[in-house]
């Protein structure tokens, strides 16, 4: 638990044995956007539509080059009944990407981590782009979309988690005003994650 108020104060560590189905190491970061000014405009891009999501959106990713299992697209459509945003990039009616928000309670599954947003806060996360439509600026766009949203709605402080070798992801990122915070590394082992290492850092702030 750190020592400031809202999520800038609270970020939880779950319990060091957490369920997961693969095996391996990873480290991910902890990223905040204090959103103090105005967000930097990315060109718009031909043909690319960026808009929040809807219930009448999910058939779009039964489609070949955005395809989900059925899985996946009923947790969208549970996340979407409880409150959370999802931005939607579109080509030609095609989906080419998406990115989720939300300003409730969030347990990230990759990591443990519990984000509990204070009323000034925001939370993006699960930001993806489909391989066909790589390499255009989707994932910026899609992330510049968010935090317009979230400034609009009088968020002052925004948190990412990414995982610390995603490049374009974490470029994206420091393009759009992110620094990090902290960062933890972690074990898979089978069906069981072990918490190898978990550090916060914000200014001011020792690490925990």
């Amino acid at each position: 638990m750190l020592r400031r108020e809202g999520l800038s104060g609270i970020l939880l560590s779950l319990p060091s044995k957490i369920a997961t189905d693969s095996f391996g190491a990873a480290r991910v970061m902890v990223l905040e956007n204090k959103l103090t000014g105005p967000l930097g405009m990315i060109p718009a891009e031909p043909n690319l539509v960026i808009r929040q999501m809807d219930e009448s959106d999910l058939q779009r990713f039964r489609e070949p080059e955005s395809f989900l299992k059925e899985r996946r697209i009923a947790d969208f459509a549970a996340r979407l009944k409880s409150g959370r945003r999802c931005f939607l990039a579109l080509a030609a009616g095609r989906a080419c990407g998406y990115g989720w928000l939300s300003r409730q309670t969030e347990i990230d599954a990759r990591c443990g981590i519990e984000i509990l947003p204070g009323e000034d806060e925001g939370y993006i996360y699960d930001g993806f782009v489909f391989p066909a439509f790589r390499r255009r600026g989707v994932y910026a766009r899609l992330l510049f979309a968010r935090l317009d949203w979230l400034q609009r709605e009088g968020c002052q402080r925004v948190y990412s988690i990414v995982f610390s070798n995603n490049v374009p992801a974490l470029n994206a990122h420091w393009q759009a005003g992110f620094r990090p915070y902290g960062q933890m590394s972690y074990s898979k082992i089978f069906n069981l994650r072990w918490r190898r290492k978990y550090a916060l850092c914000p200014p001011g702030a020792g690490s925990q």
